[in-house]
């Protein structure tokens, strides 16, 4: 995309002990971090530590200023997006990124509130 992503990864505890490999929860809007991130880390720790879910790698994206550039497919103004370029590279940088240097199956989540419902949805109508 020619611009930098802050990633938040969170790696499951145990991690450097083990040699088992983990899903991965990909999650949107991540810089709102008390709002999203912390509250879908927590989440995520409570059910795998009571076996509801694996435990998982999760990785937060940082969306750009103006998110809805990314996340729909069209911004509120009727502009066109950047929504296939923004999966474009989640497919091509962002997973085999995180597949390269952490220990992932491939079992992916993606999690996001409001527009990262709507890429989320759109991103399985082109991919499905």
């Amino acid at each position: 995309m020619d611009e930098s992503r802050m990633l938040y990864i969170s790696l499951p505890e145990g991690y450097e002990t083990v040699h088992e490999s983990y899903p991965v929860v990909y999650q949107l809007y991540a810089h709102f971090t008390h709002q999203y991130f912390f509250p879908a880390e927590r989440t995520i720790k409570l059910m795998g530590s009571h076996g509801r879910t694996p435990r998982m790698i999760r990785v937060g994206v940082k969306n750009r200023a103006f998110r809805y550039r990314d996340l729909l497919p069209e911004d509120h103004y009727g502009t066109t997006s950047e929504i296939d370029t923004f999966l474009a590279f989640f497919e091509e940088e962002l997973i085999p990124f995180i597949d390269k240097n952490n220990r992932t199956e491939a079992y992916r989540v993606l999690s996001g509130p409001q527009a990262g419902a709507s890429f989320g949805i759109y991103a399985l109508s082109k991919k499905s």
